[in-house]
């Protein structure tokens, strides 16, 4: 009996372990994604910044020279 409730214990503490490692992954993948997003957002302003640019500078979009 003694040996059945130390092991029901174990596994319980081994699947929290397991638990609490799967939430810190979630976090960081969470993290990892915001980043993402905060880098792309940033890329796309700077990309329609120069789009601006070029047409107020009345510059092709397109090199035309052949």
């Amino acid at each position: 009996m003694e040996e059945d409730r130390l092991g029901e214990e174990a596994a319980k503490l081994l699947h929290d372990d397991q638990q609490a490692d799967l939430a810190r992954i979630h976090e960081i993948k969470v993290r990892e994604v915001e980043l993402a997003a905060a880098r792309d957002a940033q890329i796309r302003m700077q990309m329609d910044a120069n789009v601006a640019a070029e047409v107020s500078a009345d510059v092709p979009l397109v090199n035309t020279a052949v």
